[in-house]
């Protein structure tokens, strides 16, 4: 992120009204040697698993995709 979240902002997220997505793309080789791209979407409004400073990331419902490469 460019700028690092509020303290306002930890707090919403932490009470689940407002949230951190994350949208990605990965490129890669498959084990037969064909590019793949995988599309990724997910988030964390504060009621996901947390390990340490770490939090648990949930797959959005719609937007996660696997396809050849063009």
């Amino acid at each position: 992120m460019v700028h690092p979240l509020t303290a306002d902002q930890l707090r919403a997220i932490q009470k689940g009204t407002q949230a951190v997505y994350v949208f990605g793309e990965i490129a890669y080789a498959d084990a037969f040697g064909e590019c793949r791209i995988t599309r990724y979407r997910l988030y964390y409004y504060g009621t996901g698993p947390e390990n340490g400073n770490r939090v648990g990331l949930t797959y959005l419902d719609e937007g996660n995709a696997e396809a050849p490469c063009r």
